[in-house]
């Protein structure tokens, strides 16, 4: 492969990669447009949850739909169909005024970026060698982690002078660019023949279901943390719980994902030093005292915060070696890892409007909101207790 074809390739998936950057900006945004949302919408905490969820059950069922559909129709229909989805989702979201209207445009929104990870791996597979793969999935999870960063303090300077639906329709108006784009040098690298199909194998053994039951428990007390903070609940649990104000607030989340960055960029070279199995084991300790941190804040400041923020990040990207044990295990891995995926995120995101539930319900027992969300957080140190007993029963 010369160079100027290997540059064709890398410009080509740094298109689609830029898609799933803003796919997590777009995931992450509820957080800091809470406040905009409840006033402009009349909603209380449970139906935020839920409008905030929307986007993540579309996003998480339509995983292995769009798996389907690109390994029949091939990466650019796939492509130019799902984004339309996603387009047509945001300008929906932009201009809706009713909750059951900006609940169908997260719908559509999660629908349309269902496909923007499949098909990052798709051409990573088809396009660059084993040892590419690993830096590419890794390179495709930093970028999504910036566009989830960019979703915190960037987006509360942003709104600073910009309406939130300005925003939104600034989003629809860059994906239509990275599309042109897109065709434009999808069609020249494939002018010369015929567009090749996936060749991702997606056999799958239900034998390996209790292996996987093992994973998505390790997976879903992980990931759970990024999912109730910095996603939705970490400005109110900020502002009303450790007396932050909001321009601090989204400094402070911020921290979650400058930690993401960091343990997905560190992953591969601690993997060969450290065994999976105590490497996962290490990540579940860190982040279950970082956790208690966050929680308790013995110092009372910011820095405390912003420090246990970033190290629930930095351990919480370790979740992704599940994803290594069932390479390692699973001869034909694809539909195994597409369903892992899709069930840790289902699950994790239920906690979303559940908590949202759970503040209204207290609420009406006349709970002081602080007292609410310090019961709600102790959830998400203790569920990481079965994740690492569940680690002695990995092998690498």
């Amino acid at each position: 492969m010369t160079s100027k074809h290997y540059f064709k390739l890398f410009l080509i998936w740094s298109i689609v990669s830029l898609v799933y950057g803003l796919e997590f900006f777009i995931r992450i945004s509820p957080n800091m447009l809470q406040s905009f949302l409840k006033n402009e919408f009349n909603i209380n905490y449970t139906q935020l949850g839920k409008l905030s969820a929307a986007f993540y059950y579309s996003y998480a069922l339509c995983q292995i739909p769009a798996t389907l559909f690109m390994i029949r129709y091939g990466v650019k229909k796939s492509f130019l169909i799902f984004s339309a989805f996603f387009i047509i989702g945001l300008v929906f979201f932009a201009h809706s005024h009713s909750l059951s209207e900006a609940f169908l445009a997260r719908i559509l929104m999660g629908f349309g970026a269902s496909i923007s990870f499949i098909l990052l791996l798709e051409l990573a597979h088809r396009w660059f060698d084993e040892q590419q793969f690993s830096f590419y999935v890794g390179l495709a999870n930093t970028i999504g982690m910036l566009g989830a960063l960019s979703a915190e303090y960037p987006l509360e300077l942003a709104l600073n002078f910009y309406h939130w639906r300005t925003i939104m329709l600034t989003c629809a108006y860059a994906l239509c660019l990275l599309v042109v784009l897109f065709v434009y040098f999808y069609s020249e690298h494939h002018k010369t023949g015929v567009e090749t199909y996936s060749q991702f194998d997606h056999n799958f053994s239900f034998n390996h279901l209790p292996f996987l039951f093992q994973l998505i428990l390790i997976g879903c007390s992980m990931v759970l943390p990024l999912i109730v903070l910095p996603a939705l609940w970490g400005t109110l649990i900020l502002e009303h719980y450790h007396h932050v104000d909001f321009a601090n607030s989204a400094w402070i989340l911020s921290f979650f994902f400058f930690g993401t960055i960091t343990g997905s960029l560190s992953k591969a070279a601690l993997s060969l030093h450290i065994t999976g199995v105590r490497l996962l084991r290490i990540a579940i300790a860190t982040e279950f005292f970082s956790l208690f941190l966050f929680i308790f804040n013995p110092t009372r400041s910011h820095g405390m915060l912003a420090l246990s923020c970033f190290f629930i990040g930095l351990a919480a990207s370790f979740m992704l070696l599940i994803f290594t044990f069932i390479q390692k295990k699973i001869n034909q891995p694809a539909l195994s890892i597409v369903i892992v995926n899709v069930t840790v995120l289902l699950i994790s995101v239920c906690f979303q409007p559940l908590m949202g539930w759970y503040l209204d319900y207290t609420s009406s027992l006349n709970w002081s909101l602080e007292i609410s969300l310090k019961t709600a957080l102790l959830v998400l140190p203790l569920v990481l207790i079965p994740a690492y007993t569940v680690t002695h029963h990995l092998t690498d």
